[in-house]
């Protein structure tokens, strides 16, 4: 498992433990076990444990301690007698919803705070979604009441949450600047060390205005859960995935402790979750955002409108959670990392010969045999580019039919192609949208991507032409089709393959190619790479596919000459065919290219099908010479 991934894991389980503490701390107030208190019995219960576990390190440390212990001290105030102390007490006067959704500004607390200590960089997106996150926090601990706002009268409750919000941004903050060398439980440790100095004053505070601690078992059992989930385990998790991936990604898991925090508290407790609170959390967790589309917005503000209209909720009830939603969009929403709109040309696959997987756009068999030519296919395609690969989402807006080499043209059909009177299995025809998805990702010298495709066949199946019966018209099917591509180098050795499954064109079937490519670089000590190709072909449909063997020829001059030459032979029908194309650049103004097809099927004895016999009058030599144009 990659460090991120567990770094992940180590989040999702201080969040978790964290809500559970808000969870516990609630019925210690049902208990009346006094706030500060049990924050007090709380650490000095987890130094008594960590002490047998962190006191060598602590000896062996007491130089470097010595010399961090100003940051080491500062981080235990806030956390340990501030941060812990303030929730407990909070809990007392307002929600564990609300409790939990104040905490949704610690990412934004503590981008600012990164920035302004020059750790993390921040833009103006992030700076304005803070503005609008502020704006909307206000929403909630007003319950949507703007007069609330204007006369300042707000829950304390929630108002002492806001002081929560920015000890735990200052905590996250230096504990990415300042990499301590020691254990995560000897920094603990530490920090509890000198919290409790600051808790001992708190105890007696309690004391002197009557909060007396009945020691019964409810106050066990809840200091028993505080003392080893949200002290240890959770501290101990956070730390550990801070210093993996950063103090802006790390707080971004707070997110999940409203998601915990509510189901706990809505089941336990049956406290109420209002549309504010729904619509503010929703966004905040879910990550929506603009590129969620103008769809969803428009949908969302439907069901806020209605709301009001059913007077289910206040205006500004739902006004206050499209604020925190839209805040919260600029600074949380992962981005999509691209969108293409228009017409473009995708290339799928890692093979030489025959492009199995290869199926976004349609090819132009006029202007070359080989399908390496496409027509552009007019798309939207959606791109994230992560860590775990990159995913590609098509959405195809239309169909482009096949265009096919004429009566003088190479290489030729054996019956005249009926071009201008296609047959669609879709109802929509040319017009239907096809939707296609690929994943790839890299793995060391091991590349590997996983496709699908849905829509409308770009290779036709042929029937005769309903209006010339002398012709023949191209059948485009419906279709879907998986597709696994993968290519391992060795060294100077590349080992290829890509394999099918499509539906749709009468029974299922499976065709795949596969093979390897082998390149000597420099030969006989000169600047020549000679590459040799072998691949051969599989195709349900086919009695017998042929392999190919072939060389490339890579000059590495000044005029990029490049020759490519092969043979295919089928074994079964004994055909054998040659190919050949070339390239060179002529000077600064020209260029020219040479391709050609020699197809051999002499041997007339052998009765099996041939591949090559509709070919067998079209072998041809093409010499394309191009001037361009310009200074």
């Amino acid at each position: 498992m990659s460090k991120k991934y567990l770094a992940y894991i180590f989040l999702i389980l201080a969040a978790l433990f964290w809500s559970g503490n808000f969870i516990v701390g609630k019925f210690a107030t049902l208990f009346q076990i006094p706030p500060l208190t049990l924050n007090v019995f709380r650490w000095i219960s987890v130094w008594f444990i960590l002490i047998p576990f962190t006191y060598k390190e602590i000896y062996n440390n007491l130089p470097y301690i010595k010399k961090n212990w100003l940051v080491i001290s500062f981080m235990g105030v806030i956390t340990i007698s501030t941060f812990n102390s303030v929730v407990y007490f909070a809990l007392n006067y307002t929600q564990v919803i609300n409790a939990v959704l104040m905490l949704a500004a610690i990412p934004a607390a503590t981008i600012v705070l990164s920035s302004l200590m020059k750790i993390e960089k921040t833009n103006i997106f992030q700076i304005l979604g803070l503005l609008l996150s502020i704006i909307g926090i206000g929403s909630i601990i007003s319950n949507g009441d703007i007069q609330k706002i204007i006369s300042l009268s707000f829950n304390k409750g929630d108002l002492w949450m806001l002081v929560c919000v920015v000890t735990w941004s200052l905590y996250t903050t230096l504990l990415k600047k300042h990499k301590f060398k020691f254990s995560q439980f000897t920094l603990i440790q530490l920090m509890v060390s000198v919290g409790i100095l600051f808790l001992i004053p708190q105890f007696f505070y309690e004391k002197s205005i009557g909060l007396e601690l009945n020691l019964n078992k409810a106050f066990f059992l809840i200091l028993f859960y505080v003392v080893v989930f949200p002290a240890i385990a959770a501290y101990y998790c956070w730390q550990k995935g801070v210093q993996i991936i950063g103090p802006n990604r790390s707080t971004m898991f707070v997110q999940l402790m409203p998601l915990f925090s509510a189901v706990m508290a809505i089941i336990i407790f049956k406290e109420k979750f209002e549309l504010y609170h729904f619509t503010g959390a929703a966004f905040i967790e879910k990550k929506y955002g603009f590129h969620a589309g103008i769809p969803a917005y428009l949908l969302a503000s439907y069901v806020g409108w209605s709301r009001v209209d059913a007077n289910k909720h206040d205006y500004w009830d739902v006004v206050g959670g499209i604020i925190v939603g839209y805040g919260s969009a600029y600074i949380f929403t992962t981005p999509i990392n691209k969108i293409k709109l228009g017409i473009s040309k995708e290339f799928w696959g890692v093979t030489e010969t025959t492009h199995r997987v290869d199926i976004i756009n349609q090819i132009d068999s006029s202007e070359s045999f080989d399908g390496e030519e496409k027509l552009g296919q007019p798309m939207i395609k959606i791109s994230y580019d992560e860590d775990w690969g990159l995913l590609d989402i098509y959405a195809l807006i239309g169909f482009r039919e096949r265009t096919f080499s004429g009566i003088n043209g190479r290489l030729r059909m054996p019956m005249t192609i009926d071009s201008d009177n296609p047959i669609y299995q879709s109802s929509l025809k040319n017009k239907r949208v096809d939707f296609a998805i690929r994943w790839s990702n890299y793995y060391d010298e091991l590349e590997v991507a996983l496709s699908h495709f849905s829509g409308t066949s770009r290779e036709p199946r042929y029937l005769q032409s309903r209006k010339d019966l002398s012709m023949i018209s191209p059948l485009y099917e419906l279709i879907d089709q998986t597709g696994i591509e993968m290519q391992y180098l060795w060294g100077s050795l590349a080992i290829k393959a890509e394999v099918i499954s499509r539906s749709g064109q009468e029974d299922r079937f499976t065709a795949a190619t596969y093979g390897f490519e082998y390149t000597q670089v420099g030969i006989l000590d000169t600047r020549i790479d000679l590459g040799w190709v072998i691949e051969a072909n599989h195709d349900d449909r086919l009695e017998s596919s042929p392999a190919v063997v072939g060389t490339r020829i890579t000059l590495n001059d000044i005029a990029d000459t490049q020759v490519l030459s092969g043979f295919i032979y089928n074994e079964r029908s004994e055909e054998l065919g040659f190919l050949l194309e070339a390239s060179r650049r002529i000077g600064n103004c020209c260029s020219i290219s040479i391709e050609g097809m020699y197809f051999d099927d002499t041997n007339e004895d052998n009765n099996q099908f041939k591949l090559f016999q509709f070919f067998k009058e079209d072998d041809f030599l093409r010499i394309e010479l191009i001037y361009y144009l310009g200074d």
